[in-house]
């Protein structure tokens, strides 16, 4: 007896393991198949869903090629192992979905690496959080402190920090290209929202963010973690131990710069010459359009099974606008692969000129002219103070310098070679060449940045040349 009871004991260890990887596995299979009634998409590999049919550097591209390939305007469905994804590939669905029922896509999909083990209780990071009394508190928040009002009343710390950030290019000189460039873009996107918030610079802040290189390498980590990785595609894993031609654009260059000594009449641009400045923000809206910084924008969830014209969206599906496709749109933008700012001067949407991209009609429908900020709830509340400061900033650094390729070199600009893309999409390299413009002197930048200081520490309440 004692015999027999050893031996079932010695088989229940054995077998007890191998049953629950079993279990698992099988069970982990079975949850990488296609839900019923789910939106159309591609036949995927049990255990992998659809991952290795997806281009892995451009994601955006394979899901548009997808909806191309229905031929119809539906969500395209489709598996990343376990998870559940659909895509929206049209300015209607976008409409449909995040606009008009916004209560059911508003949430953001479980992340294993960000949920568990980058935010908490203690921390909140309003991005990825779940819709809820938090992030709508938040938003409002956010939003009266940029709205119209407020904006007109930092106008001058726009200007001054755009002028700022154009003599710190100046004293960087030769580093000015490269991560020295990068650096120096973070530093100054960042200073209206520090400003705003804090009433001080990044660098004035003190602690981590007083080293703006050091913050653009965590924010990289930040979005390498978070962008759905091995520990969301494969459950199990969470438990283991812890460019244009050269003449186009020198082309493109003289005409904006032409457009801000015209309406400038050849002093520094002030944030009252940005609205006659029509070419430059042609092209602010191309640049959005043609190379739009989130192609995929951060997912949407819904927090209920969803029905979604017949179709099927489980739980917790991530839901993507693939803001890609929707700015790359054949059927809506003559030559969408090309960059062609005239495009907006044409046409208050860029878009082709027939009836069918009529702009009232498009209004009536919700459309929009870029979806870089996002959709429904979940939009970015800053877009307007984004657009405020990139616009000023475009417009000082035209008006000062020339911008050149290093060495005679062409500048990478195809998107198969000279941009990478995780969340963000970025190009590889800003190495550039900057030096003054023809009739600005160092005198000038200088001097424009003292008489735009005084007015900003004016509104800012700063005293004797703080923060200066």
């Amino acid at each position: 007896m004692i015999a027999i009871g050893e031996e079932f004991f010695l088989n229940l260890l054995f077998y007890a393991p191998l049953l629950f990887i079993f279990t698992n596995v099988a069970v982990f299979v079975i949850s990488t198949l296609r839900p019923r009634n789910f939106p159309p998409g591609p036949r995927g590999i049990p255990g992998l869903g659809n991952l290795l049919q997806i281009d892995k550097k451009f994601p955006f591209q394979t899901y548009g090629a997808w909806f191309n390939a229905r031929g119809q305007d539906s969500p395209v469905g489709f598996k990343a192992a376990n998870n559940n994804l659909v895509v929206l590939n049209s300015a209607r669905l976008v409409h449909e979905t995040f606009d008009k029922r916004g209560a059911v896509y508003s949430d953001r999909p479980y992340l294993y690496i960000n949920n568990e083990w980058i935010t908490g209780n203690d921390l909140k990071f309003v991005l990825v959080e779940n819709a809820g009394p938090w992030v709508t508190r938040w938003r409002k928040n956010l939003t009266y402190m940029l709205n119209p009002a407020a904006l007109k009343r930092l106008t001058p710390a726009y200007e001054a920090e755009a002028a700022r950030f154009v003599v710190k290019v100046l004293e960087a000189g030769p580093n000015a290209k490269g991560e020295g460039m990068a650096n120096l873009l973070l530093s100054y996107i960042l200073s209206i929202q520090c400003l705003g918030l804090c009433a001080k610079r990044p660098e004035d802040l003190g602690g981590d963010l007083a080293n703006i290189q050091e913050l653009r390498y965590a924010q990289q980590d930040w979005i390498s973690m978070v962008t759905p990785g091995a520990g969301d595609v494969f459950p199990p894993l969470r438990y283991l131990p812890s460019a244009l031609a050269p003449w186009k654009d020198k082309a493109l260059r003289q005409r904006v710069r032409s457009e801000i000594l015209e309406v400038t009449g050849g002093v520094p641009p002030r944030a009252d010459h940005i609205p006659s400045l029509k070419y430059l923000e042609a092209c602010f809206y191309e640049f959005l359009r043609w190379r739009p910084p989130a192609p995929q924008a951060a997912a949407h969830a819904t927090p209920k099974d969803e029905i979604f014209e017949g179709y099927r969206i489980p739980k917790g599906s991530a839901v993507i606008a693939n803001v890609w496709h929707l700015h790359h749109s054949e059927a809506d933008y003559e030559a969408p692969n090309d960059f062609i700012p005239e495009r907006w001067l044409r046409h208050p949407f860029g878009m082709r000129l027939d009836a069918e991209h009529d702009s009232t009609r498009l209004e009536t429908q919700g459309r929009r002219r870029t979806y870089a900020f996002g959709a429904g709830r979940r939009m970015c509340p800053g877009m307007e103070s984004a657009k405020k400061n990139l616009l000023l900033g475009m417009a000082k650094f035209l008006w000062a310098f020339e911008v050149l390729p290093p060495d005679g070199q062409d500048i990478d600009l195809s998107m198969e070679t000279g941009y990478i893309s995780d969340l963000a999409l970025r190009p590889k390299s800003t190495d550039v060449v900057v030096k003054l413009r023809d009739g600005v002197s160092r005198e000038d930048v200088y001097n424009h940045y003292y008489e735009t200081y005084k007015e900003e520490a004016e509104v800012m309440g700063w005293a004797n040349n703080q923060y200066r």
